[in-house]
């Protein structure tokens, strides 16, 4: 879960615990630019996928914290072969790398 905004953001009470959320979102932005900084460094190909759920990212703090990290992989994307791209256009890829289209 931890590309996940749900469980940074969401303070959910349950009967037998508690889902604290409520996390900063410079702290949520740090670790996830790192997580990309770190596939980016270290593997020749790869796929980063984030979650939003729209109760979540629809918030003000949320939206700016979504604005400043897709403009973070953008500032990547002009240095090296990086693209945004859909799962089902992920999938075509790999389909095709194994020769199973």
């Amino acid at each position: 879960w931890s590309l996940d905004d749900y469980p940074h953001f969401e303070y959910v009470r349950f009967p037998t615990y508690i889902l604290h959320g409520l996390r900063s979102v410079s702290d949520v932005l740090e670790n996830w630019t790192l997580d990309f900084e770190y596939m980016v460094r270290n593997l020749d190909e790869g796929v980063i996928t984030y979650t939003f759920h729209p109760e979540v990212v629809g918030r003000g703090h949320t939206m700016i914290f979504l604005e400043k990290l897709i403009k973070y992989i953008k500032d990547h994307i002009k240095h090296k072969e990086i693209e945004f791209l859909t799962l089902e256009e992920v999938a075509k890829i790999y389909r095709k790398k194994l020769g199973i289209d």
